[in-house]
């Protein structure tokens, strides 16, 4: 969105560059677009005198704000070092810091994957340990059959929602080729049934369609195509009120 508004000046600052562009040809088609795109800026024609300057810093991480008199005053980024294999890099902090100077810092939504029950947890990538999808005991440890993962549990928050669907795509082929190794247990009756006998809250199809139509409902009023409901428990409460 940036590339397309009037008057704003994008440039992409990293000290890996050109190791990046050498790794152009063997990313994968829906990262290689985005890449491409973030390398053409990463040596922009200068900007307008007008020009409103947006500049993406890769590699550094927020470490704390700055205040005076109350108010913001600067950010302090630290510089990461990042080593390794570019597709699956180590991150490392440094001592190397900076501070930008600023009145306003607007954060984005994070996101960590909760850990659930019983499944392998990486706590220093924040993902479940895999191959191809299949859940591993440790990173690089044997894995646990009919156990698997997909999205950003799998690979961590990145991507598009095409990214997504081909990782589901990609982990569905995963458990078609180990069916025969399986070990299924098959219950008759209904799932939902199944689900509320054991405890577990879950949001049907048609539950979905009503947080989708007040979603909408609720981004119309602020000018927008919708405003989500980010907080779990909320959406669950949202779905026992309408139904």
């Amino acid at each position: 969105e940036f590339t397309k508004l009037s008057n704003v000046h994008l440039s992409v600052e990293s000290d890996n560059i050109s190791e990046i562009k050498s790794l152009l040809p063997s990313i994968p088609r829906p990262k290689k677009r985005l890449t491409d795109l973030l390398l053409k800026y990463s040596s922009p024609p200068a900007p307008l005198p007008d020009d409103i300057c947006v500049s993406i810093k890769f590699g550094w991480s927020p470490e704390r704000i700055e205040t005076s008199n109350g108010r913001v005053s600067g950010i302090v980024l630290r510089k990461n070092l990042i080593s390794g294999d570019m597709m699956t890099p180590v991150i490392t902090p440094t001592d190397d810091r900076i501070t930008v100077p600023c009145t306003c810092v607007i954060t984005s939504i994070g996101y960590k994957v909760i850990r659930l029950p019983g499944v392998p947890f990486c706590d220093s990538t924040h993902r479940i340990p895999e191959h191809m999808s299949r859940v591993l005991e440790s990173p690089g440890g044997p894995r646990i059959p009919g156990l698997y993962t997909s999205g950003w549990a799998r690979r961590g928050s990145d991507g598009v929602i095409a990214t997504t669907i081909t990782d589901s795509a990609n982990t569905a082929l995963s458990i078609l080729e180990d069916l025969d190794q399986i070990d299924r247990v098959v219950e008759e009756g209904d799932v939902c049934e199944l689900l509320s006998e054991r405890g577990v809250e879950f949001v049907t199809f048609d539950q979905w369609q009503e947080i989708d139509s007040v979603e909408k409902e609720k981004g119309k009023k602020k000018g927008k195509p919708r405003e989500k409901i980010t907080c779990y428990q909320e959406m669950l409460d949202k779905v026992k009120s309408i139904l």
